[in-house]
């Protein structure tokens, strides 16, 4: 057992050191959120050295084990993930025949605070996955989100009604804010990030540094470096996906994206690599029209995304939405090639997140199951779908007499719908290509 450590023996002394007592708050905190991530041990760890600390003696690390009935190897693996995790702060004194470990115990962050962080809060995702994540955030949100409209008026003092600044109150308040900093935080050392090839990609791209490089931002593209292991050039990638129209880093797209990164995607490359199961009749001519849907039954998700991108492979990231998409929503993938087609035409060729789970929902709760279904519920519902992305694209920079691409088998509305502002010439062209490429590749296989 000494071996397998070689830092630390049982004879080993340590003492504790505290700078406030726990609270209901702080022990929900740690058994609900941090304990679903250092693990049993590391918790108990924790909570023993905070408890022994009434006692005010110095103890040896056999004495540790025999209160937590642990080998001491495991005792200092959860060790290192307390101190990970920023509960401890571990210091070594040697003398010539002994050696002691001072542990400085830290204050745990309360529920809010740490899902409010992005590195814990991912950490606790990927630990317990998303059904149950949603849940602890929802049972806290309702916990720390407390009605206060009926206890009357908040008349509540504030600091500078109450405080004027002096040399000795700034010696006092700094005393006071170190005091109170001291809670848990992750430790990040050696986070290797080069900052000016980021900011220079920034500029290259005419994008705001400052607003997208801010200091909250940074905290989060260091923390997810950390996390996932990412180099500059993949941070790079991840940050050029998650910039708003409004040229802001949309964070929740970044962590996706962060992600999308470093995940080997199996079941998603699967999914979106399925073709619908349909008798393909080639002796009876066809329009336009029945060539499309058979275009639509018979090619894959991914197929139809390359093949609206002029060949171009798809990228991790759509390939996981539309695959996140067709497994929350149960689509056929003639039935999402359909969508795929709508959504990308209707938003100038970009798939946008939320107009394609709205859309992807709607059809769910429709029960659209073939590629005509898809064709028709669209035409029905075209004024319904043009308004969701309307409220969507309110933000974005539209150039004058700018003109929407309707799809060929869209063109025909019902006369109380107002027509396509596309002449058909434009439309027919995309849909031509298509069709251009499902001959082409009929004619090799």
């Amino acid at each position: 057992m000494h071996q397998s450590i070689g830092k630390i023996l049982p004879s080993d002394g340590y003492c504790i050191r505290k700078f406030s007592t726990l609270t209901q708050e702080h022990y929900q905190a740690l058994y609900q959120l941090y304990q679903p991530i250092i693990g049993v041990v590391a918790t108990a760890l924790y909570l023993t050295l905070h408890h022994l600390f009434q006692t005010n003696q110095k103890h040896t690390h056999h004495q540790l084990m025999q209160i937590l009935n642990q080998p001491l190897d495991i005792i200092y693996q959860a060790r290192k993930k307390c101190e990970a995790m920023g509960l401890i702060h571990t210091y070594q004194l040697k003398e010539e025949n002994y050696t002691v470990y001072h542990y400085e115990l830290n204050i745990p962050l309360t529920a809010r605070e740490f899902l409010n962080d992005d590195l814990l809060n991912q950490l606790l995702l990927h630990q317990i996955g998303t059904p149950k994540h949603q849940a602890i955030k929802e049972a806290f949100s309702s916990f720390t989100q407390e009605d206060t409209s009926q206890l009357g008026e908040n008349i509540t003092a504030n600091f500078n009604d109450v405080f004027t600044f002096n040399s000795q109150m700034e010696q006092a308040n700094t005393q006071v804010v170190e005091q109170e900093t001291n809670q848990a935080a992750p430790v990040l050392n050696n986070i290797e990030i080069d900052w000016q090839w980021l900011e220079k990609m920034l500029e290259d791209r005419m994008l705001p540094t400052k607003k997208i490089l801010s200091n909250e931002n940074c905290k989060l593209i260091t923390q997810m470096a950390a996390l996932y292991q990412l180099t500059t050039t993949q941070l790079e990638k991840a940050i050029q996906w998650a910039i708003s129209s409004e040229h802001e880093l949309n964070r929740e797209e970044f962590k996706i994206a962060c992600l999308d990164l470093v995940e080997t995607l199996p079941e998603q490359i699967n999914v979106v690599n399925q073709r619908n199961k349909v008798k393909i009749d080639d002796e009876q001519p066809k329009t336009k029209k029945e060539l499309f849907i058979e275009r639509m039954e018979t090619i894959s998700p991914k197929e139809l995304l390359e093949d609206l991108s002029n060949g171009n492979q798809a990228s991790q990231q759509d390939l996981r939405m539309i695959a996140n998409v067709m497994a929350a929503q149960g689509l056929e993938p003639g039935v999402m090639n359909v969508l795929i087609h709508y959504v990308m035409l209707k938003t100038d060729m970009k798939l946008t997140k939320s107009y394609l789970e709205k859309i992807a929902s709607h059809w769910s709760r429709k029960n659209v199951k073939t590629v005509h279904q898809a064709m028709t519920l669209a035409k029905s519902e075209n004024n319904k779908y043009q308004q969701w992305d309307q409220k969507k694209q309110a933000n974005y920079y539209r150039p004058k007499n700018s003109q929407d691409i309707v799809p060929d088998w869209f063109k025909k509305q019902k006369k109380n719908q107002p027509k396509q502002s596309t002449p058909p010439a434009e439309s027919d062209k995309d849909i031509d290509e298509i069709l251009k490429a499902f001959k082409s590749k009929k004619t090799s296989e």
